[in-house]
């Protein structure tokens, strides 16, 4: 939870995931089945035909093997960057190669995904894309609005697993959620301005004509508010280390570090594979 340089990921989820899900996609993953399975209210809004489904799958099916590739290589280099970020001997600027690492490898993920989408566009009617553009701008606007209120829930959740996890005492528990309330005002500004460059990103990232220039200009400035903001987050998260005790802290990076297996495994069965 301390290094989520998602940037890209979270492009490539803003573009792909609502695409595939307002055209009634979903590539399955390892476990077989078919490849291209409809959802049902979003193929009717849309109209999606027989013939479209085909092309769609055809589209996919031709860059699945790419995209898993580029995916696996993202999320090895997340991995490290989490991991590196976890180690209290590491500084800020030892980290950032690693952090430019996961941003380029997240891009090149992002760019693959666009790719499907801008191969996908030329199979819809006018019609359909005017409805798929109305389906986007909620799926945007309910995507800004629910960031913030992720990131308060999952804080929440946090504090009661590690506490549980990790058998904190109730001063060591006062001792860390201090540590957060005095971090909190610089997070929710970091965090607020890591968004907004999200949702610039994505937005750009759906129009056909945004050139890669473009979209790399972006994503770098992504890349910094991510850095920025994760920065102040392991900010809190080395000064509650002293409050725990040498075997705590082992069982708090073991939990770490299952929770994000955990994750990236679900982000893999939504990528298809």
């Amino acid at each position: 939870m301390f290094f989520k340089i998602a940037l890209p990921l979270v492009l490539a989820a803003g573009i792909g995931g609502p695409f595939a899900m307002k055209h009634g996609m979903q590539v399955d993953g390892p476990c077989g089945g078919s490849a291209f399975k409809g959802h049902g209210l979003m193929v009717q809004k849309l109209g999606i035909t027989d013939v479209q489904k085909t092309s769609f799958k055809q589209a996919v099916d031709r860059h699945k093997p790419a995209l898993a590739a580029k995916a696996q290589l993202f999320f090895d280099a997340r991995s490290a960057l989490l991991d590196a970020g976890l180690d209290p001997t590491n500084t800020t600027d030892s980290l950032r190669p690693l952090q430019q690492r996961t941003a380029e490898m997240g891009f090149e993920l992002a760019k693959e995904v666009r790719s499907i989408y801008l191969e996908l566009l030329p199979h819809l009617t006018e019609s359909q894309k005017a409805k798929a553009k109305m389906g986007f701008e909620m799926i945007r606007s309910k995507m800004g609005q629910g960031l913030g209120e992720e990131q308060g829930h999952r804080h929440g959740m946090m504090m009661h697993l590690m506490g549980a996890r990790l058998d904190l005492s109730d001063a060591q528990k006062q001792a860390v959620e201090s540590i957060h309330v005095a971090h909190k005002p610089a997070i929710e500004a970091k965090k607020e301005a890591f968004h907004g460059l999200i949702m610039t990103a994505v937005d750009a990232g759906l129009d056909p004509n945004t050139t890669e220039d473009a979209l790399r200009q972006n994503q770098q400035k992504v890349a910094e508010a991510a850095f920025a903001l994760a920065t102040e987050v392991r900010g809190a998260y080395l000064e509650s280390l002293p409050v725990l005790s040498e075997a705590q802290r082992v069982k708090g990076r073991e939990f770490l570090s299952q929770l994000r297996t955990h994750k990236e495994g679900l982000r893999k069965v939504m990528l298809g594979f």
